[in-house]
């Protein structure tokens, strides 16, 4: 039996037809033939210009394929633009990027089949291209497009969503009815932006409404505001309709001038942006939710907060300013002595010392806290005595409850006995019907003061998240433990630097987080801070569940401890809703802590809530200007939507703030999304020269691996098809054999590798794993462009059907919930 030879590929394909061939041959077959010639000669060398292969004639018509949509549509461009110099010759032109099957020297597929579909109701002189290619060429705004709506095909199961490119060459198209199109009047309003306008008007409505109530006019004004408004609405309908903005000024919109415009949507229906659709939204709340909140705001205060105490960040009296650590370190340790105390809030030490930094008058903290009470401290330290003087102030009242003076020896117990004094003290002064805390409720964590110290000076090294600063932390803890053999807290703040060390730069750091954390674990198993460290390691290490775990057994054994990073397993697990009642939870809590926020952006990106996302990344980025983490978040969204000439920029403020390799590998990934090969290869490799997959945490691998796979589909596209399906083929073994299976990345990844390879089928089996795992970033596996050769299956179709219905599910309820605007 014959083998066949058959090869599956992702391709652009661009149908060309004569329009009127037909015809022409049974009148004047000599020109006919000459038409055909002329359009050849011209076709084929602009498709080769582009980058395009000439695949075969088709009688008067052509069939071409490219790398790319975006050659492909430069291509066709040319061709029309080229071809409205000569008489009697038009083109109609077709182009779907999809899976192609070469076998024996032919061509065939559903890539084929809609492309000539496309051509074949095209206008004469017109381009038309499917919702893939509109999709891979979005984000280039000198390409101008208009939706016609969705075309039902034969042996087709799904409806394709029709575009027709529109410019200063191209035909404006006539008579879509008959061209079995559905939707097509919901295209239309959407492109003239009806949709947007009726928006607009409603909401200046709604304010024009509330603005006459809150004056109370005469009924008879009250009467006729109503009817005026409705007949305004269709008014604005039928402007908006018929009318929009162009460089000529305003034109109809079914002119020429419309369709040759190079204006974008907003630009042609400049009240109709998302800029000012907020703005009126945001008068609206003005004029109707905050002059509540106002009249209820004393109240709101009272009920909400109860007895909440702002612990300022204690003054450095010391001659020598390098003591700041001593008096941060004094600071934490009585904020987490106050938050003992369940009737209590405390804002957490890292809310405080924002405040040292970014100095306010008492009022504003007092109003952003929403505390009731303020204490200040300053700290002296002479040789081996300190010297501290406490103020416990009303907030309300702006006057002094209680103060007292402290003198202590060096040492750790003296240090220990006056913070359970001060805690003991204030609640005296509350008036509170508590017991004051016991000394021997917490055993004091070491007996060694220059042990203390050094875990003193370690914390406030940890404070920077800066690589050099967390070098010095480990060694500091270190010599702690050195000093101390059973120091539990240097063991447990140990293993939290490793951490922050493997979130900082490559490396098996996981391991020795989890190695120190175990340590402490063995001396004490019920310590919060014991816990949060296990969930820390745990979680960097590719096990959110476990790392859940941990955090959920901080919690209750102590609901008020620092760094509960609950929302970021949730976030890992996919559990939307969960981790955002965690972020929310934690910022109003601790509502200076920038990593709340981005716990907050990671779960509102990946249910697409993209403009709540970059509000959560910008109030990040005003605690903690230069934050990555925050420009992570920015450049992750932009990806999402497309907009990667912008995930650049934010990804060059993440390198710039942190040198992060990871970054730089998606760099790589973004560049190849911009059609920028060269930088794409030269960006990936730098980023992979930098990571050592074998000395790396799995979650550093697993980016390894994905930017490999992307390197490899780059040489491919580049022309090296042999060196790339090397690579790809021997990334897929490195996988296999060397990522945790219980993460759903790894068939994530490995779905996308098989694909590429032409794979189909195992890169559905794949990614179906990755979802029955937990993987349920449907903005990611859309962007994904390992997975393009699957996205015509209609398996694939279907998984990623139930994952953006799951996605709109989680959307709803958190919206309906109010955990978001």
């Amino acid at each position: 039996m014959e083998e066949v030879n058959q090869k599956r590929q992702l391709a652009a394909i661009m149908f060309t037809d004569i329009v009127g061939y037909t015809f022409l041959m049974g009148s004047d077959e000599r020109k006919a033939m000459e038409l055909v010639r002329i359009s050849k000669n011209i076709q084929k060398p602009l498709v080769e210009q582009h980058n395009g292969t000439w695949l075969k004639e088709l009688g008067d018509g052509a069939m071409a394929s490219f790398t790319t949509a975006s050659d492909a549509i430069y291509c066709a461009l040319d061709i029309q633009k080229t071809l409205s110099n000569i008489p009697d010759l038009e083109l109609r032109i077709g182009i779907h990027l999809g899976e192609i099957i070469l076998e024996d020297g032919d061509i065939y597929g559903d890539g084929v089949n809609i492309a000539s579909r496309l051509q074949s109701i095209a206008d004469p002189g017109g381009i038309y291209i499917s919702d893939s290619v509109q999709k891979a060429i979005r984000g280039k705004s000198d390409i101008q497009y208009v939706m016609l709506g969705e075309l039902e095909l034969k042996n087709v199961d799904y409806r394709v969503k029709t575009y027709a490119l529109r410019g200063k060459y191209l035909t404006q198209p006539k008579k879509t009815e008959e061209k079995h199109l559905s939707g097509r009047l919901w295209a239309e309003l959407k492109r003239r932006n009806v949709h947007r306008a009726t928006i607009t008007y409603l909401a200046l409505g709604f304010i024009v409404l509330s603005i006459s109530q809150l004056l109370e006019l005469s009924p008879f004004v009250n009467t006729a505001i109503i009817p005026l408004l409705v007949t305004g609405l269709f008014v604005s309908i039928y402007l908006a309709w018929n009318y929009e903005k162009s460089p000529q000024g305003f034109v109809k919109v079914s002119s020429r001038k419309a369709w040759e415009s190079s204006f974008s949507d907003y630009q042609k229906k400049p009240l109709t942006s998302n800029a000012v659709i907020i703005v009126l939204l945001l008068i609206i709340v003005g004029i109707n939710i905050i002059p509540k909140l106002i009249a209820k705001n004393s109240d709101l205060q009272v009920s909400q907060a109860g007895i909440a105490i702002a612990v300022m960040p204690f003054r450095n009296d010391s001659e020598d300013a390098d003591n700041l650590y001593f008096c941060n370190g004094l600071m934490e340790d009585v904020i987490n002595q106050l938050a003992q105390i369940e009737e209590i809030r405390v804002p957490s030490v890292t809310s405080m010392l924002y405040y040292r930094l970014n100095p306010k008058p008492y009022s504003e903290i007092i109003h952003e806290l929403q505390v009731s009470h303020l204490l200040e401290a300053s700290v002296r330290k002479l040789d081996d005595r300190a010297l501290m003087t406490v103020t416990l102030i009303d907030a309300d009242k702006n006057e002094q409850i209680w103060s007292d003076r402290y003198e202590m020896d060096l040492s750790v117990k003296e240090v220990w006995e006056v913070q359970f004094e001060v805690a003991s003290e204030i609640i005296k002064s509350l008036k509170l019907a508590l017991t004051a805390p016991s000394r021997a409720e917490e055993e004091i964590p070491t007996g060694n003061f220059e042990a203390y110290d050094s875990y003193f000076k370690a914390r406030e090294l940890m404070r920077s998240w800066d690589i050099d600063q967390n070098r010095n932390a480990i060694n500091m803890l270190r010599h702690a433990i050195n000093l101390d053999t059973d120091f539990q807290f240097a063991y447990a703040s140990l293993a939290q630097a490793y951490g922050q060390r493997a979130e900082l730069s490559t490396g098996p750091w996981v391991d020795s987080a989890k190695f120190f954390a175990n340590v402490a674990l063995e001396m004490d198993s019920g310590n919060a801070k014991t816990m949060i460290a296990m969930g820390y390691s745990y979680t960097l290490g590719g096990d959110p569940a476990e790392g859940l775990k941990w955090y959920d057994r901080a919690y209750e054994l102590n609901p008020k401890a620092q760094y509960l990073y609950n929302g970021w397993c949730h976030n890992q697990l996919g559990n939307y809703e969960e981790a955002m009642k965690w972020a929310i939870y934690n910022i109003e809590n601790d509502p200076k802590n920038s990593i709340y926020y981005i716990d907050m952006c990671n779960a509102t990106n990946a249910l697409g809530l993209f403009e709540v996302t970059k509000n959560y990344a910008y109030k990040a980025l005003e605690i903690n200007p230069g934050f990555s983490f925050a420009y992570h978040v920015l450049r992750d969204v932009e990806f999402n939507q497309g907009s990667y000439s912008n995930a650049l920029r934010f990804a060059d403020s993440v390198i710039y703030y942190s040198n992060s390799t990871s970054e730089i590998l998606m760099k790589g990934i973004i560049y190849y999304k911009l059609d920028s090969l060269d930088q794409a290869h030269y960006y990936l490799d730098a980023g992979l020269s930098q990571s050592l997959p074998a000395n790396e945490d799995d979650s550093q691998k697993r980016e390894y691996y994905f930017a490999l796979a992307y390197k490899a589909i780059i040489m491919m596209v580049s022309g090296d098809s042999t060196g790339g399906w090397s690579l790809l083929k021997a990334t897929v073994e490195d996988i296999e054999n060397n990522l945790n299976s219980n993460h759903p990345d790894k068939s994530y990844i490995l779905a996308g590798c098989y694909a590429s390879l032409g794979m189909i089928e195992k890169g559905i089996e794949h990614f179906s794993k990755s979802v029955e795992a937990g993987y349920s970033n449907i903005y990611d596996a859309r962007q994904n462009a390992l997975l393009d050769p699957l996205r015509g299956n209609p398996e694939f179709q279907d998984i990623m059907k139930l994952l953006e219905e799951k996605n709109v599910r989680m959307r709803e309820n958190v919206l309906e919930k109010g955990y978001v605007d």
